[in-house]
């Protein structure tokens, strides 16, 4: 009888973070088999990057979705099939699949309600304040008069959302009349917090225990008005981690999770902007500094037992391409050490556990596609940033 292997299922796989994943696997997990998936891209460009086969799996539509899934894993049967969350727009569709095919899928989600209250934002609102969690105060169209009377800036954020999309501002209080349009379960309304340095901190947990914490702190960001981190360093801080684990305690969280902060002067605290119930862009980190984080995952999945690591604090990540030499570009070349490459303390996205070739056929690939071009063109925009 063959030996049951263990397969990791990763989706998204044209995604920058993924292609990470998947280096960071083959290189220090190599005793796990990986199944690759995505929605796009899947019958020439994907398989060349990766030099295996893509399944396609589309992500909008559950049947389409569960028909597919379902095709891909039967050749799997009587192995074990480990999913981890990467992308916002696969994580319902695998919820609904593990409830109606608990016995083919083992993974570390929370339950669904509280997935549920992480992404619909006045709901997390509202959990929150009724936990004494620290967030951005929140308002109703019934204060209008009072915010009338006590202006402060305020942000309108779309209930359901990924990231600035749909977000808007009230930034004088003649705007304040926006407000009585807004439906007010379809918008948020909170202060708007004159900080736009977003502080991450990420965490496994166990049936709502702390597992492990890191953070990362900001070198450089681009754009500079508020973009994507392409340098950060490893950093640890316990007013985030107590923060977040009772955060996630109350959520009885099960799982990874990114908690987003921003710090408030005027108050002297942390709030809590946003939790994202999936893996973060900056995970390289977490491989290269030791957290184990990853390796722990799967050792919960797996019913194997909890290590302990020590972490390398003295560490770094880069996103050197394309963004830090677009911000080198920007800066005319006023960088300081820009040209030192550090590979004893720093990883570099897309090249650390990469291997010699496959980065350079990756990049081809990420550089060379239109939703690039877009993502490009939207950063380098005048006013672009992401609040």
């Amino acid at each position: 009888m063959a030996k049951e292997k263990v397969y990791i299922i990763l989706t998204g796989v044209h995604e920058r973070k993924v292609f990470d994943l998947y280096n960071i696997l083959k290189r220090n997990h190599a005793q796990y088999e990986l199944l690759l998936f995505d929605y796009k891209d899947s019958s020439f460009s994907l398989p060349l990057v990766y030099t295996k086969k893509v399944h396609r799996l589309p992500n909008d539509d559950y049947p389409v979705f569960e028909t597919a899934l379902l095709r891909s894993l039967d050749a799997y049967k009587g192995n074990k099939l480990v999913y981890i969350p990467l992308l916002d727009n696969y994580n319902g569709l695998f919820y609904r699949f593990i409830q109606e095919h608990p016995s083919l899928l083992t993974c570390l989600l929370p339950a669904f309600k509280d997935f549920n209250t992480t992404i619909n934002k006045i709901q997390f609102q509202h959990f929150c304040e009724s936990h004494q969690l620290p967030v951005p105060a929140s308002f109703t169209k019934k204060d209008i008069p009072f915010l009338q009377a006590n202006f402060k800036p305020l942000i309108i954020k779309p209930n359901v959302g990924a990231g600035s999309v749909g977000i808007s501002f009230i930034s004088q209080p003649s705007e304040l009349k926006q407000l009585e349009e807004l439906d007010p379960g379809n918008w948020l309304l909170q202060e708007r917090i004159s900080n736009i340095n977003v502080e991450g901190a990420f965490f496994l947990m166990n049936k709502g225990e702390l597992v492990s914490y890191y953070g990362h702190r900001r070198i450089r960001v681009f754009p500079e008005t508020g973009g994507v981190t392409v340098f950060s360093e490893y950093h640890s801080d316990e007013r985030l981690k107590d923060i977040g684990a009772r955060l996630l305690k109350q959520l009885e969280w099960n799982g990874i999770a990114m908690v987003e902060f921003l710090y408030d002067a005027a108050k002297n605290e942390h709030k809590i902007i946003e939790v994202n119930p999936r893996l973060w862009g900056s995970f390289m980190l977490s491989e290269f500094a030791n957290t184990g984080i990853l390796e722990n995952y799967l050792n919960i999945c797996l019913q194997q037992p909890v290590k302990h690591f020590d972490h390398r604090t003295d560490t770094k990540i880069r996103w050197f391409y394309p963004f830090d030499i677009l911000l080198y570009i920007k800066r005319k070349g006023r960088i300081s050490g820009f040209w030192k490459l550090d590979r004893s303390h720093t990883c570099y996205i897309n090249f650390t556990y990469a291997g010699f070739l496959r980065p350079f056929i990756y990049m081809m690939y990420f550089t060379l596609n239109i939703n690039s071009f877009k993502r490009f063109y939207k950063k380098l925009s005048p006013g672009s940033s992401k609040k």
